[in-house]
């Protein structure tokens, strides 16, 4: 099963509320942490009862989850001596201007609803002595429903291993297997991936991770440069391509509000060098967006403004 999304896009807002005095909310949040919201009402563990996961927003409203706090099911076989009112998901406390991006759904081939967080931001680099020392990173995990995750205080985001099963499953997840077919989608300016379900049994503790699947679509910047030029421009551009393999594409330029404004077929039929004008003569002034796809390939977005 594949399901495309752009770094784990579709929760639905189902409560926002701006928190004024922090210690009458009820939930723990800490003090820069201003906003609060329900992301998703379902079964993050293999009882009965419905359990819900909170967000939580600095000033910026990146809500990322923060709780989950679970239901009472009295004929859970787990018994209540063991049981939490809710789990606590910490980030690292290292990072700064980060970017969290989350998805709840069901990411393995079970009935339980999981957590995937998409990570990233910089960090100070204490091995740096001279220079800059901020260094970017990325962290992808899943978190997976499962039992006894209610019997859990806190999950320390930062100390999941690649692949675990205890004290709780979850792993990283990879390019080329969780994530493949990397492209330009849409009018986005960074490359969103489709998710390949896990096929994991989280009732065998000797499980291991799945191998490495190839994906058929292949990205590299270095393969090949296209220029569009000039920009700004007034009737007619120039495109120049290198790198491209033999084939058809198709040349798509979109308009802000990304309704198609030109769409042709090119023919490429040498990889060293591909030239041709276009006439935009008919577009308006305005900022546009140009695609090249084809033969499992999707270069762009190219930005470009067009001055009457």
């Amino acid at each position: 099963m594949k399901m495309q999304f752009t770094f784990f896009s579709g929760i639905v807002m189902l409560l926002l509320i701006m928190i004024t005095n922090p210690s009458t909310s009820g939930i723990p949040i800490d003090t820069n942490e201003h906003y609060i919201r329900i992301i998703e009402i379902g079964h993050f563990n293999d009882d009965a009862a419905l359990d819900t996961l909170i967000g939580v927003a600095e000033e910026n409203l990146n809500f990322k989850p923060r709780f989950i706090y679970w239901g009472n099911d009295t004929n859970s076989t787990i018994p209540d001596s063991l049981k939490l009112d809710y789990l606590e998901i910490n980030y690292p406390d290292n990072w700064i201007k980060e970017i969290i991006s989350s998805n709840s759904d069901y990411l393995n081939n079970d009935t339980i609803m999981d957590v995937g967080l998409f990570m990233s931001g910089l960090f100070v680099d204490p091995t740096i002595l001279v220079g800059d020392s901020l260094r970017d990173t990325v962290l992808n995990v899943i978190i997976f429903g499962q039992r006894g995750l209610d019997t859990l205080s806190s999950i320390q985001i930062s100390e999941i291993s690649s692949f675990q099963v205890v004290p709780y499953l979850a792993m990283h997840m990879r390019y080329g297997h969780e994530l493949i077919n990397p492209l330009y989608r849409g009018l986005r300016e960074t490359v969103s991936y489709e998710f390949n379900t896990v096929e994991l049994d989280i009732e065998d503790t000797s499980e291991t991770p799945p191998p490495i699947i190839a994906t058929n679509v292949e990205y590299n910047d270095s393969l090949s440069s296209v220029k569009f030029y000039p920009n700004p421009v007034h009737d007619i551009a120039s495109l120049e391509i290198n790198g491209l393999a033999v084939g058809a594409y198709t040349f798509i330029i979109y308009d802000e509000l990304a309704s198609i404004a030109l769409k042709e077929l090119i023919q490429i039929s040498s990889s060293n060098l591909y030239k041709r004008q276009f006439n935009l003569k008919q577009l308006p002034s305005g900022k546009y967006y140009l695609f090249i796809e084809g033969n499992n390939r999707k270069v762009g977005p190219i930005q470009f403004v067009i001055i009457k």
